[in-house]
């Protein structure tokens, strides 16, 4: 994920409205200046925040340099960990009110009812469920995204806090699904890392051009006591931000309408669930 946002992808994120984490891990505080500071604050309808280890010597540390810049500090670890999570959300609470905090990720509704209850304004929902992570074949521990969504979905609408589907999204059709089960927004590497403006290193493969997509929880960027989960892989260049960013919005349109919605909002109550198989599930839309 560390090698998927640049400077081109924030600013052209940002105008639309979209969301973008900046992460910091193993980071200088100089090497993210540039995405900070492209705007004037208030100048953008998007909101920008930083993945922050919930270590308080690291919130400490990218406050003082960037708290007047960003809208929201996530909280970074492999996966909700409430012993250091729940201590930083009231740790931040108490030392800067005006930021927002992110919080996840989680995949049972009592741990999102928990954040909650801790004043937590946006969830991160999934486990295992990116392609370049292999935890679930590791640890034998995760969850379907969608069965994820769904029952975090049941807490987090009714508080009115946002649920973001953290993995598996490569297409439209993965995002309207998220989103009809729930999500307010989704949270994509795979789909920007392969863009022409992405940080991803660019290299030929076959004659053509590609861009090495990095799972974040690989070896060096997390702790020897830690297994890593990420993994390295090859994706072929899709196109620039631009296109992207017009192609998916046209198709997300489409689905929400013909799901008989004009929303997000309105789709969480139009969608319908089908049971495909004893083992898959999908969501539909009816009207």
């Amino acid at each position: 994920m560390d090698t998927v946002i640049s400077p081109e992808i924030t600013r052209a994120l940002l105008t639309e409205g979209g969301a973008v984490t900046i992460p910091t891990a193993k980071a200088a505080i100089n090497d993210i200046e540039s995405f900070l500071t492209i705007y004037p604050r208030g100048g953008l309808a998007g909101k920008i925040s930083l993945l922050v280890s919930p270590e308080q010597r690291e919130i400490d540390r990218w406050l003082s340099a960037y708290g007047d810049l960003i809208d929201f500090i996530a909280l970074d670890t492999l996966h909700f960990a409430p012993h250091r999570h729940l201590d930083a959300v009231r740790y931040i609470r108490q030392s800067i009110k005006r930021i927002g905090i992110i919080s996840g990720n989680i995949v049972h509704s009592t741990d999102a009812q928990i954040l909650i209850d801790e004043g937590v304004d946006v969830i991160r929902v999934g486990m295992s469920a990116a392609s370049i992570n292999r935890g679930e074949m590791m640890t034998g521990c995760g969850r379907s995204q969608l069965g994820a969504i769904l029952d975090c979905a049941s807490v987090c609408n009714r508080a009115g806090v946002p649920l973001i589907s953290d993995g598996g999204i490569q297409t439209p059709a993965d995002a309207f699904k998220a989103l009809a089960c729930g999500a307010s927004a989704v949270m994509m590497g795979k789909v920007f890392a392969a863009l022409e403006e992405s940080g991803a290193e660019a290299v030929l493969y076959e004659n053509a051009p590609h861009k090495i997509y990095h799972g974040m929880s690989r070896p060096g960027m997390i702790g020897d006591d830690m297994v890593p989960e990420g993994v390295e892989k090859l994706v072929p260049v899709s196109g620039t931000v631009r296109g992207f960013l017009s192609s998916w919005t046209k198709a997300l349109r489409t689905s929400i309408s013909r799901a008989g919605s004009s929303s997000i909002e309105e789709l969480w109550k139009t969608a319908t669930l089908e049971i495909k198989s004893a083992f898959s599930r999908e969501c539909g839309a009816s009207r």
